[in-house]
């Protein structure tokens, strides 16, 4: 009895230092720990309607805006941190470098489309390809986004478990004794209070970061998605960027546009009312 008594006792104080808490980072914290404060509200607020009152749509409301305020944090925190980046010559460089690969990549999903929506070989079409990764480069980019993001939400992740850990009572008393010993500057940093608060600050981190990679992926799914639903508009496309008409090409109509490909084939662009038509025949030299 009295053991249930003392945990019971430990996890009420627990719960009211965390209240606490959580009422001086909404008056006092920063813009981050105020929107992660408000986030992690909205989270206890949608388990405790989900759980007592099994409203569904109350709490995945609060539940959707706790992850937005989380990703909002999270991009309130690295948003700094990327503009250090760009202030740098060789932060620079590398996105410049980044911008290059992204655009090279975003070739490979361009010339798979223009070949799907023609049904001929894209390196026949250059400027249609060119126009079409224009399109993709977004999604790319996107797509990167959300890989680094996972990256990075791993690592912090990573480093919570290695807080966590540094708080297990076992340690604690170990790592105050050793942050003592050290010079006030480090040792302050070692102290428990201190590493409870890192390890709050690196979970709202950590799921600010999971909430910006769900978020890239949801928007890279609804931007592939349009994207796909926009196939049709190739042809026309290719119709005005690589279909020319040739009428002193001997062996071509002179009111059609045509395109010229290798082993003796060739291929017509027709507009057909709001659509534009491909055919494709053999080259014949008419004398």
């Amino acid at each position: 009895m009295y053991k249930y008594t003392a945990q019971w006792a430990q996890t009420t104080k627990f719960l009211g230092a965390s209240v606490l808490k959580l009422i001086d980072s909404l008056r006092t914290g920063s813009p981050v720990q105020r929107l992660y404060a408000l986030a992690f509200t909205c989270g206890v607020m949608a388990i405790t309607i989900s759980a007592l009152l099994s409203q569904s749509l109350w709490a995945e409301g609060l539940l959707l805006l706790a992850g937005i305020l989380f990703g909002l944090g999270f991009c309130f925190r690295i948003t700094p941190i990327l503009k250090s980046i760009w202030s740098s010559s060789a932060g620079k460089w590398v996105i410049g470098g980044l911008n290059v690969g992204v655009w090279f990549l975003a070739h490979v999903p361009a010339r798979l489309a223009v070949a799907k929506a023609l049904g001929l070989p894209p390196q026949d079409f250059d400027m249609t390809v060119s126009i079409w990764t224009v399109a993709t480069y977004p999604a790319v980019w996107i797509a990167f986004v959300s890989l680094l993001t996972c990256c990075l939400c791993a690592a912090l992740m990573l480093a919570y478990f290695v807080l966590q850990v540094s708080v297990w009572p076992l340690l604690t008393e170990s790592i105050d004794f050793l942050s003592r010993l050290m010079p006030s500057s480090i040792g302050h940093r070692l102290t428990t209070e201190e590493r409870r608060r890192v390890l709050a600050r690196y979970m709202g981190h950590a799921t600010g970061c999971a909430m910006l990679a769900l978020g890239a992926a949801a928007v890279l799914g609804a931007y592939t998605t349009a994207q796909q639903s926009c196939l049709p508009v190739i042809p026309w496309i290719a119709y005005v960027a690589d279909y020319q008409e040739a009428p002193a090409y001997p062996g071509t109509p002179k009111s059609q546009r045509v395109r010229l490909h290798e082993n003796g084939v060739i291929s017509y662009a027709v507009r057909d009312g709001g659509t534009v038509r491909i055919h494709v025949s053999e080259f014949s030299l008419r004398q």
